[in-house]
């Protein structure tokens, strides 16, 4: 799941967490999902809540967030 910013991922916690499955949503990105961030403002977000498996460019740009999980998809066939 692509994230571009961290207001999106802190908004999709606060409606998984009124919804009452933060942690199933939480759970799922620690083997189902993986969580792609645009750059380290948006990584920290993530890692606020706890997640862990991110891909994050070196250069935070979409586009090298997109090359970015090529080269994971790639390595990890």
């Amino acid at each position: 799941m692509a994230f571009t910013s961290a207001p999106q991922f802190r908004f999709l916690s606060q409606y998984a967490r009124e919804q009452g499955k933060l942690e199933e949503m939480l759970k799922s990105f620690e083997d189902k999902v993986l969580a792609v961030s645009v750059g380290r403002i948006t990584s920290e977000a993530l890692k606020e809540e706890g997640l862990q498996r991110i891909i994050m460019p070196e250069h935070e740009r979409m586009g090298s967030m997109i090359v970015e999980l090529g080269k994971y998809v790639a390595a990890n066939r």
